[in-house]
């Protein structure tokens, strides 16, 4: 569990990402946020294109870090997720920061269109032994 999140630190450190964020700022004359979300686009894009199953599924990484980071500039807290009982979660993508955010919380299960078993959101999903498919 801690190493997902180590991995997403990682993310926020790489100064070359950081680098590129403020090189679209200044070349391309937009705010943070809008960099943010171009920058971030193509390194998602590159990690979809990877042939290897576990680096392609690294994608929802950034974007859970690039969305959280928008989140945060926008003044707006992460979105809860309120689980009734024997509940199940679906999603396009889940992300790590979702089952994390679940605070014990328990679904029965979870579905995802994308990710695969290396995903970080099913790693902790089987660190809590909770079904997903």
């Amino acid at each position: 569990g801690p190493g997902i999140f180590e991995a997403q630190q990682l993310i926020l450190d790489d100064k070359t990402l950081r680098s590129k964020i403020e090189d679209h700022v200044v070349k391309q004359c937009v705010n943070a946020e809008w960099a943010l979300k171009c920058v971030a686009d193509e390194y998602i894009a590159r990690f979809h294109a990877m042939t290897s199953e576990h680096l392609r599924d690294r994608y929802i990484d950034i974007e859970d870090v690039a969305d959280r980071i928008l989140n945060a500039l926008a003044g707006k807290a992460s979105p809860k997720i309120r689980l009734g009982p024997n509940s199940i979660i679906a999603s396009r993508d889940l992300r790590p920061s979702t089952i994390a955010g679940l605070h014990g919380k328990k679904p029965v299960a979870l579905i995802s269109e994308h990710g695969g078993w290396t995903s970080h959101t099913f790693i902790l999903a089987r660190e809590s032994n909770i079904p997903a498919v």
